[in-house]
């Protein structure tokens, strides 16, 4: 049987009709798309400093404003949510001086247990939440001074988060920090860092593709009575924070 050639046949109305309803999104959707990679422009490094960038609102709330050369500024957002530890008057502080010989000012994450029935529970704790305003790529930062005092405290840490990410630690820090049944701790109960010059007590995470938020739970895992006298006061740091992000929240 012979073939119709339909490329000489007419085009009729309901095709054209087809072909232009059809069309027009193709070509809005091609026009588009160069406006909004011109708008996003490509990553752009960011550094939160905590002596310039960061303002404490209470000892459970701050934000820091990174910059973004070219582009809007990265928002950075601290909250905290205590269970049976309260918040201690530095929490939430950026400190004077250095954190972990990073030669750098940290965050401070700073409490109390409220007494020692509460001691060694991860679900007994202070959780600090930290959301950025738009995705962040590349992320590194080190937690300092993990360490523990007899009869005082015992640092332990969790970490999760939307992003993945790997944990080089100190000569003095154990765990994986991935669940509270294999925290980042000391590796005995009197493991003592320096909290300006010790690096022993140090852990550095690098994110290795896009994070927009991570909780940090933080509490004590001393399984003994707290000594007589001693107030069970706790602290570890943020070190500064390095990352990437593209130049719009919109991207």
């Amino acid at each position: 049987m012979t073939q119709l050639d339909r490329s000489r046949l007419p085009v009729g109305r309901r095709a054209l009709v087809r072909s232009a309803v059809w069309s027009v999104p193709v070509v809005a959707t091609a026009a588009a798309a160069p406006a909004f990679a011109a708008s996003c422009g490509s990553l752009t490094a960011g550094y939160l400093d905590w002596g310039a960038n960061y303002t404490r609102s209470t000892t459970t709330s701050g934000v820091a404003s990174v910059p973004i050369s070219g582009g809007e500024a990265v928002r950075v957002t601290m909250s905290s949510q205590l269970t049976n530890y309260t918040a201690d008057t530095e929490n939430y502080a950026a400190t004077s001086d250095q954190v972990g010989a990073t030669g750098k000012q940290g965050f401070s994450m700073y409490q109390t247990v409220k007494g020692q029935q509460y001691l060694n529970n991860p679900n007994n704790c202070q959780i600090v939440t930290i959301s950025f305003s738009r995705k962040v790529y590349g992320l590194t930062f080190t937690m300092t001074d993990i360490d523990s005092a007899t009869g005082d405290f015992v640092d332990a840490i969790a970490v999760t988060s939307d992003g993945s990410w790997s944990v080089a630690k100190g000569s003095s820090v154990t765990g994986s920090g991935t669940s509270t049944s294999d925290p980042l701790r000391p590796t005995g109960t009197n493991t003592r860092v320096d909290n300006e010059t010790g690096a022993a007590g140090n852990a550095k995470f690098t994110f290795s593709g896009a994070v927009s938020t991570i909780n940090i739970r933080y509490w004590s895992a001393m399984s003994t009575a707290i000594g007589q006298g001693i107030d069970p006061d706790q602290a570890v740091y943020l070190g500064p924070f390095t990352f990437s992000a593209y130049l719009t929240s919109g991207c």
